[in-house]
């Protein structure tokens, strides 16, 4: 039986090879010819395929229906309508609309548009064609009747099992009925002109931004294309912009110049650090967290090479970079025990705050999960528990419980503008004031301390105050207290 004359195979054929090339990069280099063959073996000719499953696979029969033209028409009627009260209808409010009845554009023409006056595409506007219908109709005085309107034709058509659009490609010419342009191009246009949808079939052009939030959600397109007029992701963790190389190479519409930009200002674990790609550590446009040399070292990139230097100092276990805002890179675990990272002048950039100092001001650094120090355990040991070898222990058995087993962050009294982040163990973060002669007792400045993942229940903040009167110990450690609620928002 030979295919009706509203449906177009080659048409149809091309659009199924364009949804399978969107959905997966097995079909990239298959051809209309393996699609037909595909339905052949299948036992099925094209429009058998379009019979059963294509229609509602957003796949259109013929260019005489253009699915977006159809769907904009449809979003401009029902602003037109202030339809749910709204006159702001987007295309893709309606495609939304459509998924969510579980109709394709296809079927809602055909079942519910075409009686709506939903216009298929602009060279065809169904109401006129109605028209044109009844004025042929009341000429031939057609089953008695005379006075033919548009909703008796669309009646009939629907008694008929056919569209307006399904009837024009059958009967228009035999029957002399002029097919007449759609006449809402200009409200159509005007919703074009506010966006465009994405078509099941189609594939998606994202923004790097979207498309890294869509990796680190898992649910980035297997095919998909990058809008190169905005390749900026904007500020990321280590971590996510770790998708960046991936995420720019399986684009659809890959180039390998291809420029991209991004930043990232976040605190990272030593564990992304170290999975941070050369293209991450060199390529951003700000750089205000830093690597370890084993992450940089072993870094592979986008073609790339990388673009600063970095040099070490077996003395003091430092690695320094040159031309990244005079970074100062710790070796973490190496060197002379200091364990921190810090920087070499006071206009680096670390976390946000300037770091001219070592010990007070270092970020401490454990071992692999984490910014964390464990190198003070055993000098705690000595002088708390152990009196420097005298045997005394200086703290009471519940304060002595906090420690162990703990990763201990001797702070200090000056604590403003540091930053220490909690490992996954359990840690405790130490601050000392006073200087322990005559009973004076130092301020102790915390405004701005910041304790990353800090885990109540877990983790301890011990505050240790050197001075030998018990006034003033309970005087500043209310201090100590009062500054970090009011700098942090936490209660304590």
């Amino acid at each position: 039986m030979a295919d009706p004359k509203w449906f177009n195979e080659e048409y149809y054929l091309t659009g199924k090879l364009a949804q399978l090339q969107s959905l997966d990069k097995q079909y990239k280099d298959w051809s209309v010819d393996d699609v037909k063959k595909a339905f052949s073996d299948a036992g099925l000719t094209a429009y058998e395929h379009f019979a059963q499953f294509g229609h509602s696979e957003w796949i259109s029969p013929s260019a005489d229906f253009d699915a977006n033209y159809y769907i904009a028409s449809k979003a401009a009627q029902l602003n037109e309508m202030a339809y749910g009260g709204r006159s702001n209808w987007t295309m893709q409010d309606v495609v939304d609309s459509f998924k969510a009845a579980g109709l394709s554009a296809w079927d809602h023409y055909a079942q519910y548009g075409f009686a709506e006056g939903v216009n298929p595409s602009e060279s065809f506007d169904t109401d006129a064609y109605c028209a044109a219908k009844a004025v042929e109709l009341n000429k031939q005085a057609y089953d008695g009747k005379t006075d033919w309107t548009v909703a008796d034709v669309k009646a009939a058509f629907s008694a008929a099992g056919i569209t307006a659009l399904q009837h024009a490609a059958e009967f228009a010419e035999t029957e002399n009925i002029n097919v007449p342009a759609a006449t809402d191009k200009d409200a159509v246009q005007d919703v074009m002109d506010k966006g465009s949808a994405v078509l099941p079939g189609d594939i998606p052009t994202l923004s790097l931004e979207d498309a890294v939030a869509a990796a680190v959600a898992g649910n980035l397109p297997d095919v998909y294309k990058l809008d190169e007029s905005a390749l900026n992701a904007g500020e990321l963790s280590v971590a996510d912009a770790g998708h960046i190389k991936d995420i720019v190479k399986g684009a659809d519409n890959y180039k390998a110049d291809a420029p991209f930009s991004y930043s990232y200002t976040l605190a990272d674990t030593l564990a992304n650090l170290q999975n941070a790609s050369a293209s991450v550590f060199n390529s951003a446009k700000e750089k205000l967290i830093v690597d370890t040399y084993e992450t940089v070292k072993a870094a592979d990139d986008l073609g790339g090479v990388a673009k600063a230097e970095l040099t070490g100092d077996a003395t003091n276990g430092y690695l320094s970079t040159e031309g990244i805002k005079g970074l100062t890179i710790a070796q973490l675990g190496g060197g002379n025990g200091a364990d921190y990272l810090g920087t070499n002048t006071a206009s680096s950039v670390l976390f946000g705050g300037s770091i001219t100092e070592k010990g007070e001001n270092g970020l401490y650094a454990e071992s692999q999960d984490s910014i964390t120090s464990n190198a003070l355990n055993g000098t705690f040991d000595k002088v708390f528990v152990n009196s420097n070898g005298e045997g005394k222990q200086w703290i009471s058995d519940t304060t002595l419980s906090l420690f162990q087993g703990a990763n201990i962050f001797d702070i200090h009294g000056n604590a403003s503008g540091t930053t220490a982040v909690a490992s996954t163990a359990k840690d405790v973060f130490l601050l000392q004031s006073g200087d322990g002669v005559n009973g004076k007792t130092a301020e102790t400045n915390v405004a701005k301390l910041e304790i990353q993942h800090f885990k109540v229940g877990q983790d301890a903040l011990m505050i240790l105050n050197q001075g030998q009167s018990t006034d003033k110990i309970a005087e500043s450690s209310a201090d100590i207290l009062d500054q970090l609620t009011e700098a942090n928002g936490i209660t304590m």
